[in-house]
């Protein structure tokens, strides 16, 4: 299950049409795994109640499009944990463990 809806990401993206939806859609599956990755936790960490519905942080959420953003415009030959999502995450992530 993903914690970002396509319209989640395509709204502060300004994306407009629906020719591009896959590779969004491949590049939402692979932000969301670099941000839990970076942060050391699963997407159960934001499962809360019975049944389960996500709770993202905005903070953990406004990382992800970032790095969406990041996958979607080929800049992943660079590291797409940018400084500005380093920023966001440095909150939620656990020294102990970094």
């Amino acid at each position: 299950m993903s914690l970002l809806s396509l319209p989640q990401v395509k709204v502060p993206l300004r994306i407009l049409d629906f020719e591009d939806d896959d590779r969004l859609l491949w590049c939402i599956d692979r932000a969301e795994a670099i941000v839990l990755d970076y942060l050391k936790v699963t997407a159960a960490a934001f499962q809360v109640g019975s049944p389960a519905v996500t709770v993202l942080p905005l903070h953990i959420e406004t990382a992800m499009i970032l790095v969406v953003e990041q996958l979607f415009d080929g800049a992943s030959e660079n590291d797409p944990i940018t400084n500005a999502v380093a920023s966001l995450l440095a909150r939620s992530r656990d020294p102990a463990l970094a």
